[in-house]
């Protein structure tokens, strides 16, 4: 599990003692960053991490950083061209990559109208140690439900897929 740990400057790796009410630190991956929402995917023999990036002032919406690894506990290693995507509307991390046939896909928020608004679905086009390069290829808007305010997470495997909503508490 990797929990959010922004205020600790750090992105830390938990390693579940007794599932799921136990859980015992297994490393610290990143030191000195303001990152959120990490995700790490493995992808031709290498660790792979996106996280919603920041210099501490300013919002982990806007731009998102990958760091890459040869095993899970590391050394990681920043991609040169961090960060690899600045936009509010399609940056922030929404949920582990997966594939669809042969695509990779990123989720990713919209968070332009405000936090977790929508997603974005970004298709990786190269990712290797030196170039980046994604592109949009779907969004969902909160619309999907009557009452929706917004839908931050999207989580997919083979037998599951997972996406959640905002909806106004009722009174």
């Amino acid at each position: 599990m990797i929990p959010e740990t922004k205020e600790n400057r750090t992105v830390e790796l938990y390693r579940a003692t007794s599932f799921p009410s136990e859980w015992t630190l297994e490393a610290v991956l990143l030191s000195d960053v303001f990152a959120v929402d990490a995700t790490i995917q493995r992808i031709n023999d290498k660790f792979w991490m996106f996280a919603g990036i920041s210099n501490g002032r300013y919002s982990n919406c806007d731009e998102v950083g990958i760091f890459f690894a040869d095993a899970l506990l590391g050394p990681w290693t920043p991609h040169p061209l961090n960060p690899v995507v600045s936009d509010v509307r399609c940056a922030r991390p929404a949920g582990a990559l997966f594939y669809d046939g042969e695509r990779l896909i990123r989720p990713s928020q919209d968070c332009a109208r405000a936090y977790g608004y929508a997603l974005v679905f970004s298709e990786v086009v190269t990712l290797n140690e030196d170039e980046y390069e994604e592109r949009v290829i779907a969004r969902l808007d909160p619309g999907w439900a009557r009452g929706n305010l917004g839908t931050h997470t999207y989580t997919r495997t083979d037998r599951f897929e997972v996406i959640d909503g905002n909806f106004p508490a009722k009174v």
